[in-house]
């Protein structure tokens, strides 16, 4: 089908399901899909577009209207957790109580997640992480929310059998590419099958996001995460988080001492067995590394004493330590040693990991070593964390950032850290997160 010779459905907007607000705002692509699975050109539909390109609201549509167009059937939406789809579903206003033809709806069963129409069609929410709960359905169609994101079994071993029953039953794949899984298994796999249909979406295809904010987002983010979000890309190096020639052209410059005008930032990894305690510190108008120390096996009080006399040595250099769990203390006696300790407004002293902090701050470190905004000297053990370090993603779709098994990630880390204040400045002015 040619999409620049599809020409706009004609519909009588007052009296339709699915609604005016959907149908007057559907983009092409979006009417695309509608035709071809009318036209019964599929059974099985594979849809790749950009971040933001308005899948759900497709899915959620067209359960609607398959409810409603057929009797006694049951249809299901199926998220990458139960939580997302109670909170993309139906929390939000602007989507699944925004659409339902009330007229048509018998009841809704909210803490449930299952609405059922006068006809006795039923549509319901689940989540790929509670396999179980959707077991035992029997489904005339299945719609799949980020399909990338989810285990690969829920289609295989829940929802294929059922649709095998009868090859009037259908499901829908949406989502956007993360790594070169099971999504680009079938994607491949999908090429010249009769019974799949694939469409390729990407931001500049759909326009729905603006140029100018477009340039603006790949100024802002790793250049492989744009090109997985908005251009749709199965990322070959699916491990890997930095590119070797990005880490290959920030290597140069020199250790120095201390510079009377110059401000410094220091980024601190705690660690005391196993791991490695890391200080590594960066002149702020360059972004140089002008001074690394790593450690282990080393007390604490020991430690201590080597970040305070670097802070000293650097003009009471901002530190920016790791403050979670064990480093928590740690934070607090180089606060009472007088030390410039960077804080997060509205939070404690020191950086506090978590998922999403961790996501922040690597990141952070990605765009300035892409656009070449930090320098190293040849530092051999940090170059060999960086080509190691590696992304991942969870059964419930989060980004999990970390250093390979049996490897160290504490001077990745610890750069990460003395960069972190400058957080969205890439053209180095200070910009400080506090």
């Amino acid at each position: 089908m040619d999409l620049e010779k599809i020409e706009p459905l004609s519909y009588n907007l007052d009296n339709c399901i699915p609604n005016r607000k959907f149908l007057s705002g559907m983009h092409l692509e979006q009417q695309k899909i509608l035709q071809a699975f009318d036209d019964s050109e599929a059974r099985f539909f594979l849809l790749n577009w950009h971040r933001r390109a308005r899948k759900t609201t497709l899915l959620l549509n067209l359960l609607i209207r398959e409810a409603v167009k057929n009797e006694n059937s049951v249809y299901g939406f199926i998220a990458p957790t139960y939580k997302q789809g109670k909170s993309i579903i139906w929390l939000d206003p602007n989507m699944l109580m925004s659409y339902l033809p009330m007229d048509r709806v018998k009841r809704i069963v909210a803490n449930e997640l299952y609405v059922e129409f006068d006809n006795g069609s039923l549509f319901r929410t689940f989540g790929a992480d509670e396999p179980d709960a959707i077991r035992g359905n029997d489904f005339k169609g299945v719609v799949f929310d980020e399909w990338a994101m989810q285990k690969l079994a829920v289609w295989q071993e829940i929802i294929r059998p059922i649709i095998a029953q009868d090859s009037k039953r259908w499901a829908m794949f949406a989502f956007t590419p993360k790594g070169r899984n099971h999504a680009y298994d079938y994607w491949n796999k999908a090429e010249g099958s009769k019974d799949w249909y694939k469409s390729f979406l990407t931001a500049p295809m759909s326009n729905i996001i603006t140029e100018e904010e477009l340039i603006k987002a790949k100024q802002d983010m790793p250049e492989a995460t744009f090109n997985q979000e908005f251009l749709c890309d199965f990322l070959e190096n699916y491990a890997g988080v930095f590119k070797f020639a990005f880490i290959d052209q920030c290597v140069g410059g020199e250790f120095e001492p201390y510079i009377k005008g110059e401000e410094y930032t220091i980024g601190v990894d705690l660690a005391k067995h196993l791991d490695f305690t890391v200080i590594c510190v960066i002149k702020n108008s360059t972004k140089q590394v002008v001074f690394f120390d790593r450690m282990n096996e080393t007390s604490w009080t020991l430690q201590k004493a080597r970040i305070v006399e670097t802070a000293r040595g650097y003009g009471n250099a901002l530190i920016v330590p790791d403050s979670t769990g064990v480093g928590d203390p740690i934070v607090e006696d180089l606060e009472r040693a007088n030390c410039n300790v960077w804080y997060k407004k509205g939070d404690r002293s020191g950086f506090v990991f978590t998922s999403v902090s961790k996501e922040q701050l690597i990141e952070n470190l990605i765009i300035f070593i892409e656009q070449n905004k930090v320098k190293y000297p040849q530092i051999d053990v940090l170059i060999d964390e960086l080509r190691n370090f590696e992304i991942s993603y969870t059964g419930q779709g989060k980004v999990k950032y970390s250093a390979p098994e049996g490897k160290h990630d504490d001077c990745c880390i610890a750069l990460a850290l003395a960069l972190f204040p400058f957080q969205g400045d890439y053209n180095g002015e200070i910009a400080w997160v506090c």
